[in-house]
């Protein structure tokens, strides 16, 4: 069972070394109001990747919506970002 498959399901039959991962991503993932689980390739997700690499440096994300790293400037236009308010 793959890690997408893990975080849709209550059932964790995955490989055993990452439940406590899925489980601490669970714990997180209940802070929002939807969430939606959804295997995207790392090419076509590039501005995600980018950020995981980002988080792994440690680097606090706390106001990325308005003011994101600038690390991340480049990888957010590419991916369409910023995009036209919603009505």
């Amino acid at each position: 069972m793959d890690v997408v498959s893990c975080m849709r399901n209550e059932n964790l039959r995955g490989n055993w070394r990452i439940i406590p991962i899925i489980l601490e991503i669970r714990r997180l993932s209940s802070w929002f109001t939807s969430v939606k689980w959804e295997w995207v390739s790392r090419q076509a997700n590039q501005a995600a990747h980018a950020a995981a690499a980002l988080s792994n440096m440690r680097v606090r994300t706390l106001r990325w919506a308005s003011q994101p790293p600038p690390s991340m400037v480049r990888v957010l236009a590419k991916d369409g970002l910023p995009c036209p308010p919603s009505n």
